[in-house]
């Protein structure tokens, strides 16, 4: 009998994938309106083993993914923190797909059903490593913010997560310069959350278990933009990966003229090396960081 069961399941959460790819929401409730599917057992072997939840996560489909959570709770209440937990074969869970893809209110919606922020899949990455990948300041930012800046107690392990390395030595930060994520690479690197100058540019220079840093990894990347950003912001570029190449060797290797001209005109260039003062950024940040928040909240899709 547990054979046939099995199979019963099976199709009927090929069915539910096919909605949820569909956006259907009226099948889905038709589905749900039953209330007799064990919706939390729906897997998606297409999909590394993914959840329902998993999906409409990632596709930011705020309705359903409510929709999804509330009859979980109505109907399997002692199951659902495990549920919202739930990791797909590569040790993902809805929370980092939410933070991949910036969708604050599906954000909101996870932690209010018990996510777990602090989170990692099996090769070691967070919250912030999928937001860099995905260049969504909007879901780093909203951790930071309400997580450490607001939190009442501040914390602490969000500051954690924001250094933390993947099993590849890879920060955030690395993320950001591999991925072309501009917008929370600037952020990473302006975050009030280094005590002092050296600790800023330790993180910035920091190098992977191939002895990459971010500004390697930006030449890498062919980011012209990036290059400029870090080098800007005190990025060395006489640091060598394990093979003894530097960021100005591995872009005249690449035939990069333009970063490798960048790169060596650095140390020369007095408005490359100028650094915003660090006094005015601790002394407005709640305000800055305020207005950016409130806005991007508002524009956060649905």
């Amino acid at each position: 009998m547990s054979g046939t069961k099995d199979k019963l399941i099976e199709k009927e959460a090929e069915e539910f994938f096919e909605h949820i790819e569909n956006e259907d929401i009226k099948k889905i409730n038709e589905i749900l309106a039953t209330k007799d599917k064990e919706i939390w057992k729906y897997r998606s072997e297409e999909n590394e083993d993914s959840t329902i939840l998993h999906v409409s996560v990632y596709k930011k489909l705020y309705k359903i993914t409510e929709l999804i959570i509330n009859y979980v709770k109505e109907n399997n209440e002692a199951g659902l923190n495990d549920f919202i937990n739930e990791k797909n074969k590569q040790g993902t869970t809805a929370i980092h797909f939410a933070a991949f893809k910036g969708n604050v209110k599906i954000i909101k919606l996870l932690i209010e059903n018990g996510a777990n922020i602090y989170a990692e899949t099996k090769r070691h990455l967070n919250i912030f490593h999928y937001s860099a990948q995905g260049n969504k300041p909007t879901s780093l930012m909203y951790f930071y913010l309400y997580k450490y800046i607001f939190g009442k107690p501040k914390d602490e392990k969000i500051i954690e997560l924001i250094k933390a390395q993947d099993s590849g030595g890879s920060t955030p930060l690395h993320w950001a310069a591999y991925s072309n994520a501009e917008d929370v690479l600037l952020y990473l690197i302006n975050l009030h959350i280094f005590p002092n100058e050296n600790e800023r540019l330790a993180f910035i220079n920091q190098r992977d278990k191939q002895g990459f840093t971010a500004l390697h990894l930006s030449v890498t990347s062919k980011s012209i933009r990036i290059v400029m950003k870090l080098l800007q912001h005190g990025a060395n570029s006489e640091i060598p990966d394990k093979n003894g190449n530097t960021p100005l060797k591995l872009a005249i290797d690449k035939n990069q003229k333009a970063i490798a001209d960048i790169i060596r005109n650095n140390q020369s260039c007095e408005l490359c090396n100028m650094k915003a003062p660090v006094k005015q950024i601790k002394k407005s940040i709640k305000n800055i960081l305020g207005v950016f928040i409130s806005q991007k909240i508002g524009r956060a899709h649905v």
